[in-house]
Formats: C-alpha cells, structure tokens, sequence
C-alpha cells in the first residue's frame, strides 16, 4: 500500500462540499471559466490517489476564490467568504 499522492484532496472536498458541488458541476464550473478537469479527476484528486499539477491547483483556486496554499495547507480551510464562482 502506499501513502497519499496528493495533500488537495482533503481540503479540495472541503470547498467543493461547502459549495455544495458535486463533481460533475465542478467540473462544468471549470470548464466554463476556461479549465478542463474531469470529474473522474476531481474524485481522483479529492481520493489523493493521483498528483495534482500547478495548472489544478491555479484552477480550483480561482473558482474557490481561494488562494493556492489553502488548497495544500496542513490546518483545516477557512471559512470562503468569497464563494464559488458561478
């Protein structure tokens, strides 16, 4: 067995649950501010069974409204007072 392969995951699934997006949404959420991330990537992600590159992480930051640091942080994520982007 091997160790995580990411440290997103925990905190990606904490944003999208707070936005209340499942992984097909989040999905089209990206695509539609111009960043292709499959669901099944996301799940991926989020099960820290895959790496995630620079251009994930620029991605979920922007939608999240969030920085990229706190989607590799060790603390639990802050509240997002900026939201999602619709």
């Amino acid at each position: 067995m091997t160790g995580p392969k990411n440290i997103t995951g925990i905190n990606l699934h904490y944003y999208r649950t707070q936005a209340g997006l499942s992984y097909a949404a989040l999905s089209r959420l990206l695509r539609e501010n111009g960043f292709i991330i499959s669901p099944r990537r996301l799940k991926r992600i989020e099960d820290q069974v895959c790496k995630v590159y620079a251009k994930d992480l620029l991605a979920l930051s922007r939608v999240f409204h969030t920085s990229s640091d706190s989607l590799i942080a060790d603390a639990p994520p802050q509240p997002n007072p900026g939201g999602v982007t619709k």
